[in-house]
């Protein structure tokens, strides 16, 4: 059994500075997602600030495609604590980038954040069969969504909200009925 220390991450802020700014925890890594006769790992990456503007909450975030990864798009471009830096129109994401930045306005600020890569087959997140629609995809998340809970069962008791954009207009649905 995984406790929350599997999962901590630690030594980011050596890599890249910027997170040394977050006054938080780090979590990040593969829980099963098994779900009938899928069997697979989800990939999530958490934020738990030390403190929050909206206490006692969580949000799972989710980007579209189906297949966009949460991690490239929600924690590396939108709103999580360290993204890259702010560019020019018409800068192109292949051109060498410097240091991440500290994002002032990051939901993190707000809530604990939980990114995943959803569905399986997405980003680091991997399994078999892959699921065939939004409610056999739901279902996997339901699955790794239990385990996480197990494992951070201090968070069992916050209010839980589910965003996302793009085709995830499509899985917040499925996943809250």
């Amino acid at each position: 059994d995984k406790t929350i220390e599997d999962f901590r991450v630690v030594g980011l802020e050596e890599v890249q500075p910027a997170y040394a700014e977050f006054d938080g925890d780090m979590f990040a890594g593969l829980l099963p997602s098994n779900n009938g006769n899928r069997t697979g790992e989800t990939m999530f990456w958490l934020f738990e600030p030390e403190t929050q503007n909206i206490p006692d909450t969580i949000v799972l975030w989710l980007n579209g495609g189906p297949g966009c990864s949460s991690f490239n798009c929600g924690v590396m471009m939108e709103n999580s604590p360290v993204p890259p830096p702010l560019h020019a129109a018409g800068f192109c994401c292949l051109k060498p980038t410097p240091e991440l930045s500290y994002n002032e306005h990051a939901w993190t600020r707000a809530t604990t954040m939980l990114y995943v890569e959803h569905p399986i087959g997405t980003g680091f997140s991997y399994g078999a069969p892959q699921p065939e629609d939004e409610m056999e995809a739901s279902s996997d998340l339901h699955a790794f969504l239990l385990n996480f809970f197990d494992v951070f069962d201090h968070l069992k008791s916050s209010k839980f909200y589910v965003m996302g954009e793009s085709y995830a207009g499509m899985f917040v649905p499925s996943i809250t009925r």
